[in-house]
């Protein structure tokens, strides 16, 4: 079920049969900027607490590149404790080709040759990319500090197989009470890219820009 609101439309997905969730996603385009506003909202219509997170999947086309930043560098000294932590599958493989690990930017690449692989990260640097065919879609969301997320504390995943690349992002775990709702807000933009990213310094240049 979809209605119009002011800038957009709201779609209203049934209960679910199990969970007993209605789902319900706010797509709201900006009146000045390249921007999308997605607010994704669970709310429990059920008879009992559900403990869930909202998980936001944007699922890419084949042939393209996700962008991710990692946490800026500081000195041996400045810190002596992690600044970020990573989740792994049965079936991660840092191997595959599809991965670049750089020094400021990961970069995963979608194959149609190649089947699944996934990373999870918590994730502070508030955005993710994907260019594809002259073009970049960025989504950006944001990590509360002191929350619980899911998959050993994900705030961001991204999937790919042989299909598509998808660039996740995830809500707080909550115990969401009968009649009780939880929001997971992100913005789109899209973009003509002025030239194709194949190196970090390209990062700096042509994407950090449009943030």
């Amino acid at each position: 079920m979809a209605k119009a609101i002011p800038n957009g439309v709201r779609t209203i997905q049934p209960v679910g049969p199990l969970s007993g969730v209605r789902k319900t996603l706010d797509i709201t385009l900006s009146p000045k900027r390249n921007d999308v506003r997605i607010v994704h909202t669970l709310t429990n219509k059920g008879r009992k607490t559900v403990r869930l997170a909202p998980w936001a999947l944007s699922v890419m086309a084949q042939d393209g590149m996700a962008i991710i930043p990692l946490p800026k560098k500081i000195a041996h000294t400045a810190r002596l404790t992690h600044v970020q932590e990573w989740s792994l599958w049965g079936y991660t493989d840092f191997a595959d080709g599809r991965w670049t690990l750089g020094s400021r930017y990961l970069f995963f690449r979608q194959s149609r040759k190649l089947g699944p692989n996934k990373l999870g990260i918590a994730h502070w640097e508030g955005w993710v990319a994907y260019q594809l065919d002259g073009f970049l879609f960025v989504k950006r969301f944001a990590r509360k500090d002191g929350a619980t997320y899911p998959d050993g504390g994900c705030n961001f995943e991204t999937f790919s197989n042989e299909d598509f690349l998808e660039i996740e992002s995830l809500g707080p775990l909550v115990d969401l009470a009968p009649g009780k709702s939880v929001k997971h807000e992100e913005t789109w933009s899209l973009h003509r890219q002025k030239r194709v990213v194949r190196s970090e310094k390209d990062v700096d240049k042509y994407v950090l820009p449009l943030l």
